[in-house]
């Protein structure tokens, strides 16, 4: 068995008390951690305080850590944040293991959350960055969150640049921290700060695809209300994906069986040139024809097609509809009308989201042509309820990066809207059909 490198021999320890009672930082400080550990010694944190502060007083920088920590938590001795800015000041200033730790912790703590009144966002900022090029991944999370405008730093100057969010949060997912794994997921899919590469999003999730949720955070520092949001977005992307993979070998099967049909060279010519080859019963209005019921694929002389299930003669089920020149649908159909899943157009817009009698009905995601996209509520095909414009680059009068949050009605703004823009700076303004009334305090 491999010995346990904090548990020393009696000897052992009576040279490093000589040591630290000989002035020696580094033994001081040793001495302080057992005693705080419990380690050697029955635990007590009054003299791992004392032996710290002696070690502190060398300048010995893991000691000014530790001390910056008891003083922030009250740790064994009395809570005290002002002393705890002071060692953590300290502890920044020579190169140790938790230097890194500690340019995030006074990022975090007095100039992000303004402890003290010391709220700094350039600063905060400058130390993140620091903390993140020392390898403390926590920091780049953090970086990640800031630079896609997730962070609620009140009015402190925030900047968004997603490209940046991406590289950062990529960087602590490529060392397996967990919170940033699924947001570099949620990017790829949805091609934020990144080309959209779905292989290389389940890639990423087939890190964490087979371990149980409550085993990925067990060793994260998180709290509860973190914790269950966290569990939610884990479990969401993992329906998303079981989802994804259920529906790609539904559809290997579908098109299999589909070809097999075709390939039997079963055709139907109906009244309106529709060629017809598939599965089909007899019309229960007219036991003499027969009608699709089942897989099957369909042509019109204008070359419009379809492949996918049939009931009773309409389209039900999964399909895929295609009008050349125009438009295509792919997803859920139900007694003839489209009901869920995805329209392309041949101008470039592409929805996401629920129909109703094949028109945008319900929650959907609409990209208009890599302009910008519109993500919200639905109603007879316009944007209608609570939505969100997010601007992709600059179009007409709107610049690159802009979102505006807010109510919309028949496809017009209509309410009170929140607008953000890229360099952080938000407006809150209302309008009426469309139009600007004010702008709001």
């Amino acid at each position: 068995m491999e010995k346990n490198k904090f548990i020393k021999s009696k000897k052992e320890l009576n040279l490093l008390v000589k040591s630290a009672k000989n002035g020696k930082a580094k033994s001081q400080h040793e001495l302080a951690f057992y005693y705080y550990t419990g380690n050697n010694f029955k635990q007590n944190k009054s003299e791992a305080f004392k032996w710290w502060n002696l070690a502190s007083k060398k300048d010995f920088a893991k000691a000014h850590f530790n001390l910056a920590m008891m003083y922030f938590n009250g740790d064994g001795i009395k809570k005290n944040i002002k002393k705890s800015y002071e060692y953590a000041n300290l502890s920044i200033k020579k190169k140790h293991p938790w230097q890194s730790a500690s340019y995030f912790f006074l990022a975090k703590n007095f100039y992000i959350d303004g402890l003290l009144n010391k709220k700094n966002f350039s600063k905060s900022l400058k130390y993140l960055i620091i903390a993140s090029e020392l390898g403390y991944l926590s920091a780049d999370y953090y970086l990640g969150m800031i630079y896609r405008g997730e962070m609620h730093t009140g009015n402190l100057n925030q900047k968004r640049d997603n490209r940046l969010s991406f590289m950062y949060y990529k960087r602590a997912a490529d060392k397996k921290f967990v919170p940033a794994i699924f947001e570099v997921v949620s990017m790829l899919i949805n091609g934020e700060g990144t080309k959209k590469n779905l292989k290389k999003a389940y890639t990423y999730y087939k890190k964490i695809k087979n371990i149980n949720s409550n085993e990925l955070l067990e060793n994260l520092s998180v709290r509860p209300r973190a914790r269950k949001n966290l569990l939610k977005s884990i479990d969401k992307l993992r329906k998303l994906f079981e989802k994804s993979e259920t529906k790609k070998k539904q559809k290997i099967k579908f098109d299999k069986k589909l070809q097999d049909f075709i390939n039997k060279n079963l055709l139907i010519t109906f009244s309106n040139g529709c060629k017809f080859t598939g599965m089909t019963k007899k019309d229960p209005k007219d036991k003499k024809k027969l009608i699709p019921h089942g897989l099957g694929y369909a042509i019109w002389p204008d070359g419009a097609s379809y492949k996918g299930q049939y009931k009773n003669g309409t389209f039900d089920g999964w399909g895929h509809y295609v009008s050349p020149g125009s438009h295509e649908y792919i997803g859920v159909w139900k007694k003839g009308f489209f009901s869920n899943g995805q329209m392309k157009k041949e101008n470039g817009e592409n929805y996401n989201g629920e129909f109703k009698m094949s028109r945008m009905h319900g929650k959907g995601k609409m990209n208009f042509s890599g302009n910008y996209t519109y993500e919200g509520h639905w109603k007879d095909g316009d944007a209608h309820g609570k939505g969100k414009l997010t601007y992709l680059k600059k179009f007409e009068q709107h610049e690159k990066g802009k979102v505006m949050e807010g109510n919309f009605y028949k496809g017009r703004w209509h309410g009170n809207f929140r607008i953000s823009y890229s360099n952080g700076e938000t407006n809150k303004v209302k309008y009426n059909m469309g139009n600007f009334v004010k702008k709001l305090k």
